[in-house]
């Protein structure tokens, strides 16, 4: 009788999606798998991309390296930046991969011998053959903080006449400013007291002209989040300050919170990507963690703003490159929707006004993965870098992938990448089931094992949630169909 009962259930199951269950079969198709982390890269040609990457062991240093790869992920070439007695001797603070406007690739980074207090900035030319050429900045950084307070809490920028524009938290709890010449030399430098207020960290992006800056720092207000922008003239002058820029359209009280901001070179408008913490208040739920997407015109007013990912659970996003420029109505964004070390990824397409032009999402049940880099790809859609693992193998799994433009249009297209298109969460839950998906014309079904269909509704927005107080503890099965065909399912577990 028992394998009756289960023969039954199998049979269920099968009727309910013949195709069986998308989000539990998914295999992310990397097109790059290393043991080192890719944290930056840039396309040097059509199809060929040049990435900055390191090495963490315990009680072994860190190692750099510049690979070249495919776009099909055929390892070109790879050259270590430091040898291992180096890097027993020094300390990298801070390493930014550019690509200037003139396409010349370089790696910026601040460093200190460790016996000295002498903190240094260089610069990293990057040949096509990948020849290193090491150019030293004439600064020498006495007043460099020797704890560094979270990251963020220095930034490097390149200006259109080839100088670099570095900034810091220093020592003495204020920000300075440098701005370089193309040769190295210190033309004009600055320095902001911070408000006892403001947060360690903070934003540098480039004025309108490429030639000046701007800092963006944020408030510790415990009544109230904003951020002050300051503007900065080609002599690092503050010709303005823009105060209380608003990230969220009421009051929150944010235990935790983390920001980062980009420019995007074909329009200047600019985008904050965040993820903080909320307790409840004034009748809005508790967020543990949540993503948050802005967009500020020239003059940082704020035009828009939009949820990303959000749930009671640790997410994962916040990071200033995560978030990239196809074009100037052209924005991909990739987070993590649980898990600070492993996760589920959360990709999305906007536009110039952060309206969604498609959701994908990878979610797999051995397979964790947390989002590193992000490019926007020359001939459309984009790459991104990830340090993930197997939860059953317990081996690391660090990997590029791309996704095509096609994977936010065609709902095969995305499953043959490895993706899903909608997503149940929290998973296991208890009283409340959410379904999240970008498709349009779409309806939600929910069925138990014994194939009867308990709940069923039209889906109006981008998160669709399900009170399922009244609902036995059990297995369901849910499925997302779109234009009448079935696009997406999955089982989920209510404790």
């Amino acid at each position: 009788m028992k394998t009756i009962k289960f023969l039954l259930v199998i049979i269920t199951l099968l009727l309910i999606n013949p195709t069986s269950f998308s989000q539990e079969i998914n295999s992310l198709d990397e097109i790059f798998m290393s043991e080192k982390y890719v944290v930056g890269m840039v396309y040097s040609s059509e199809d060929e991309i040049i990435c900055f990457s390191s090495t963490i062991k315990s009680n072994e240093p860190s190692l750099f390296y510049i690979d070249k790869i495919r776009e099909n992920g055929e390892l070109l070439s790879s050259v270590k930046i430091w040898t291992e007695e180096e890097m027993t001797e020094m300390t990298v603070y801070e390493a930014e991969l550019i690509q200037d406007k003139s396409g010349v690739t370089s790696l910026y980074y601040v460093s200190k011998i460790r016996e000295s207090d002498t903190v240094t900035f260089h610069k990293i030319n990057i040949n096509d053959d990948l020849e290193l050429d090491f150019f030293d900045y004439n600064w020498y950084g006495l007043d460099y903080p020797s704890v560094i307070h979270g990251r963020k809490s220095t930034n490097v920028i390149v200006n259109k006449d080839g100088g670099a524009i570095l900034s810091y938290n220093t020592s003495q709890d204020s920000i300075r400013v440098i701005r370089f010449g193309a040769y190295g030399e210190v033309l004009f430098n600055n320095t902001i007291g911070r408000h006892p207020q403001e947060y360690y960290q903070h934003n540098l992006i480039p004025s309108l002209d490429s030639v000046g800056c701007r800092i963006v720092t944020r408030s510790l207000d415990p009544n109230s989040v904003y951020y002050d922008c300051y503007c900065f003239g080609p002599d690092l002058n503050v010709i303005d300050t823009i105060t209380k820029v608003d990230v969220v359209s009421y009051p929150t009280l944010c235990a935790n919170s983390y920001s980062d901001i980009r420019v995007n070179p074909f329009s200047g408008m600019a985008y904050l990507i965040s993820h903080f913490s909320m307790p409840a208040f004034g009748g809005n739920p508790e967020i543990y963690h949540d993503i948050v997407m802005s967009v500020y015109d020239e003059n940082m007013v704020q035009l828009n703003y939009d949820w990303g990912f959000h749930t009671n659970t640790t997410d994962m996003a916040g990071e200033k490159h995560t978030i990239d420029f196809g074009s100037e109505d052209d924005v991909f964004m990739v987070g993590s929707i649980d898990g600070m070390i492993w996760g589920d990824l959360y990709i999305v397409h906007l536009d110039a006004n952060l309206n969604k032009k498609g959701e994908l999402y990878f979610v797999h049940p051995e397979r964790k993965q947390t989002p590193l880099y992000l490019v926007t790809c020359p001939n459309g859609g984009c790459l991104v870098s990830t340090d993930g693992g197997n939860e059953v193998t317990g081996e690391a799994e660090r990997c590029v992938y791309k996704v095509t433009i096609s994977d936010f249009l065609n709902v095969d297209e995305a499953h043959s990448h490895g993706f899903a298109v909608a997503t149940a969460y929290p998973n296991p839950g208890k009283d409340v089931l959410n379904i999240r998906t970008g498709l349009q014309n779409a309806r939600v079904e929910i069925y138990d094992l014994s194939c009867r269909l308990v709940h069923s509704q039209k889906i109006t927005d981008n998160i669709t949630a399900i009170n399922t107080t009244s609902w036995p503890a059990g297995t369901y099965v849910w499925k997302v169909v779109s234009n009448g065909k079935e696009a997406e399912n999955g089982k989920w577990i209510k404790e």
